[in-house]
């Protein structure tokens, strides 16, 4: 993997086990999963979803992207924490 994104891997992994531990709570109801997806072995993936730049994030709801994220990885991470 490319350094930045392996950074923002294990960013990532935080964020999913903090969500996790609030998921199913009176306070979050809502199902929140986290993937992550290396677009050299996944490429007809990565083309379908238009993942042009990487790290690339997207956002999902009832199975439809709604949002993309495509930042330099020093911003992706201040934004993200």
């Amino acid at each position: 993997w490319w350094e930045p994104c392996d950074e923002l891997h294990v960013l990532f992994e935080q964020l999913a086990a903090q969500w996790q531990s609030r998921l199913n709570t009176q306070d979050f109801t809502a199902k929140v999963r986290f993937a992550t997806v290396d677009c050299a072995t996944d490429k007809v993936l990565c083309n379908k979803e238009q993942v042009e730049v990487y790290p690339t994030i997207s956002h999902y709801k009832d199975g439809r992207q709604i949002r993309q994220l495509q930042l330099h990885p020093k911003r992706m991470k201040d934004r993200l924490k």
